[in-house]
């Protein structure tokens, strides 16, 4: 390939041998997390002032998906065409109008608006975030780097929780939605510390550049070798891009197969179930409002532990085996919230379950399905439509997402908890089949080695 002119990699001294761009690149996680979970507590106040029916909750809280699908479409062929930092910093400048959009509706068709235009960024930093990271990191610390996606995504759920409790009065949603702009600007102004992937720049021929951008996080003994695989797994390219590609090859058209079914395999969990609606749930199950809301940022912590052993096992357990677990741990979950609800056990039984439900769902997702699906999804897909088929793939689980949030609170009024949240601890145990039949393990292998084995199945 011959080498086009090009200008210095953007690089800052004070980040040379650090992991600074790391935590920017992820940043966006943070509004993701927060600008999903933020709604689960404001709904407490918005259903009282407003006086909504069971149908607007629903849209209200499901309409920032509706966005969510359309930013994910957009962001990943953008991405590919323009570059992760060009993405980022769209995304950026959407969450901070969003965000103010939202604080100051008047009316529900207002902030229903407003919230589906910030799904547009939740749906672009969705893609961007782990594909960032995945192309960032070093091979034997890749996993971990891209669990940090899913820490902030828990650490913005936590944040919004711990500010909706803090200012719990009649307007506090107003002030909920209204932060949301403050980690936004901070991302806005990080985006001049953050250099384009490598993968990236190799792929629009600017090796000078990627060069420099490995040279940060790369020894110089190893440098050399990954970017010559990457610009050897670069000229096998048949130059088709984007859908043209995603569909003319039987082996990418597989593994897109796979990478829908693990997206909406985590969606069926039933997670976004219990993001959006615990502060409903405990309070059917007669906890107090402040309790309902305290919760929130209560289990936060557990939350951050379980990612945090993800981060060292994700690497030495591999994907795989922690996929496989999860879908046995949330199913398990899910077990304990509906059966006592199913079976009419004591009410003392039923708030226990409830209570043991919630955590033991929350944590085995956040220990597993939680992180992993991202780390795998920035990994499976070819560099040629990574951006695109990530884009698909993040469609299919807002999808499910929507579909999840927007019938919750109906089918809970037409069947009962019991068995809505029953009927998701069958969802886990489908899910364990999917992926003990079709998911590959990844871990220990480069981008390059894993997209030419991919092929060569």
């Amino acid at each position: 390939m011959v080498e086009t002119p090009e200008a210095p990699a953007r690089t800052t001294p004070g980040l040379r041998g650090g992991r600074a761009f790391y935590v920017f690149g992820a940043l966006g996680a943070v509004l993701y997390g927060y600008d999903t979970g933020v709604i689960g507590g404001a709904m407490l106040f918005l259903s009282d002032q407003w006086r909504l029916s069971p149908v607007q909750e629903g849209v209200l809280t499901s309409c920032i998906l509706v966005g969510a699908m359309l930013g994910a479409l957009g962001g990943g062929p953008l991405a590919d065409r323009i570059g992760r930092r060009g993405v980022i910093l769209g995304c950026s400048v959407i969450f901070v109008g969003g965000a103010l959009a939202s604080a100051l509706a008047l009316d529900v068709a207002t902030l229903v608006l407003s919230r589906t235009v910030l799904g547009l960024a939740v749906g672009g930093a969705s893609v961007i975030v782990p594909l960032y990271l995945a192309e960032m990191a070093p091979t034997r610390i890749r996993g971990a780097i891209a669990t940090l996606n899913q820490t902030l995504i828990i650490t913005g759920v936590g944040l919004a929780a711990l500010v909706t409790f803090l200012a719990r009065t009649e307007g506090a949603w107003r002030l909920s939605f209204g932060l949301g702009a403050l980690p936004a600007l901070v991302l806005l102004a990080g985006i001049a510390f953050m250099p384009e992937t490598p993968r990236w720049l190799v792929r629009k021929g600017r090796v000078g550049q990627a060069r420099a951008v490995l040279a940060l996080t790369r020894r110089p003994e190893v440098l050399d070798a990954e970017l010559a695989e990457m610009q050897q797994v670069d000229t096998r390219r048949d130059g088709r891009a984007g859908f043209t590609a995603l569909f003319g090859r039987r082996w990418i058209r597989t593994t897109l197969i796979v990478g829908i079914g693990l997206a909406v395999g985590q969606q069926l969990t039933g997670i976004n179930a219990i993001v959006y609606y615990t502060p409903r749930i405990l309070e059917s199950l007669g906890a107090t409002q402040s309790f309902a809301l305290l919760f929130g940022v209560i289990n936060t912590v557990p939350n951050l532990i379980a990612v945090a052993f993800a981060a060292r096992l994700v690497d030495r357990v591999g994907r795989k085996p922690l996929l496989l677990y999860g879908s046995l741990g949330t199913a398990a979950g899910m077990l304990a919230l509906g059966a006592p609800h199913l079976f009419g056990a004591a009410e003392a039984v039923v708030n226990t379950g409830g209570v043991v439900g919630l955590v033991v769902f929350t944590v085995s997702f956040s220990l597993t399905w939680g992180p992993v699906l991202w780390v795998m999804l920035s990994e499976i897909f070819p560099l040629s439509v990574r951006g695109t088929a990530m884009g698909l793939a993040t469609i299919a689980n807002w999808v499910v997402n929507f579909a999840v949030s927007l019938t919750l609170p109906i089918l809970i009024s037409a069947w009962g908890s019991g068995a809505v949240f029953s009927m998701y601890a069958v969802f886990g145990v489908l899910i364990f089949g999917f992926v003990h039949r079709w998911v590959q393990e990844t871990k220990g292998r480069s981008l390059e080695q894993i997209e030419t084995d991919l092929s060569a199945a």
